[in-house]
């Protein structure tokens, strides 16, 4: 790995890593529950806004490093087929409990979390309430995902554990300490 790869590895995941304390943060006031997906707060607006400018930082990284627009890169991504696991607890991951942050992104029709955070961003008093835990549990997961793509390399030999603390990529299999692909097939 060139050494701007890895200074690039190294600051993204520090500020993922910072992100995620956050998020973990607001579970011990909110628990990490889908019934709780509509609960707003300030904590929430403010991590939903960190985490949405983190995102789109990232988005423009990869989609840079591979010369596509964001709509391009979605597509040869697969994107919206993206889940992972949460856990909302430390060693809990429960079956199950999966989210798709860009299931609903479709060409210029943005994710709900990504519509919060644009309407957020230029009017925070009057869209308060789109400061959901949902939201920000989808954006936080979309950053991951992209992390996973921009570093997979590194991500598959589990370089820093820490990473998968809050969630793990369904599309990618344990096996002898690093992960695989996890192998589909298409009708």
């Amino acid at each position: 790995m060139d050494a701007e790869k890895s200074r690039a590895f190294a600051l993204e995941t520090s500020y993922y890593l910072f992100l995620q304390r956050r998020m973990y943060e607001i579970f011990t006031y909110v628990s990490c529950n889908k019934n709780n997906f509509k609960t707003y707060s300030i904590q929430n607006e403010s991590l939903l806004l960190d985490v949405c400018s983190f995102f789109d930082s990232l988005k423009q990284n990869l989609s840079n490093e591979r010369s596509k627009n964001y709509e391009e890169l979605f597509n040869e991504l697969n994107l919206s087929t993206k889940e992972v696991k949460i856990n909302s607890y430390e060693g809990n991951f429960q079956d199950g409990y999966t989210l798709t942050p860009f299931k609903n992104w479709v060409g210029k029709q943005p994710a709900p979390w990504w519509d919060a955070f644009t309407s957020l961003k230029h009017d925070r008093l009057s869209n308060f309430k789109k400061a959901t835990l949902g939201n920000v549990i989808n954006a936080l997961a979309a950053c991951f995902i992209l992390l996973l793509e921009r570093h997979e390399e590194q991500c598959k030999k589990r370089q820093i554990p820490e990473m998968e603390k809050l969630f793990l990529p369904k599309y990618w299999i344990l096996n002898d300490g690093g992960y695989i692909p996890v192998m589909t097939t298409y009708k």
